[in-house]
């Protein structure tokens, strides 16, 4: 078991100052490896503040955003050297901001399979 806490600070210097922002983001990751699966869970929130107001939208461009995703990882063998492995991921991230043209959000599902050569 692994568990990952994380603060990141944010500081966006733009050109235009409607567009430079700053703000935070805390994220914890959950990490559970055995040699018969793998499971990677991420949770992220955050907020973004502006400097100035939008010249068109004539507000602050300030935002909040949180997300979560989910990984596994299934190895099986074929051979001794070749290791294969199933994965899935579902995510979802939101960014919700003050303008509703600059609100974003992402969902996903995803699977495949892995390969990994062994040397000898």
């Amino acid at each position: 078991h692994r568990l990952e806490p994380a603060i990141q600070a944010i500081f966006d210097n733009h050109s235009g100052e409607a567009m430079a922002n700053q703000g935070f983001a805390a994220k914890v990751t959950y990490l559970y490896a055995t040699p018969k699966i793998v499971l990677d869970f991420n949770a992220v929130y955050g907020q973004r503040n502006a400097k100035a107001l939008h010249p068109v939208y004539n507000e602050k461009i300030d935002s909040y955003r949180f997300g979560v995703a989910f990984t596994f990882f299934k190895p099986f063998k074929i051979t001794e050297k070749n290791i294969w492995s199933f994965w899935g991921s579902i995510e979802y991230f939101n960014e919700d901001s003050q303008v509703d043209f600059f609100d974003s959000s992402v969902s996903a599902i995803m699977g495949g399979v892995m390969w990994k050569h062994r040397r000898k």
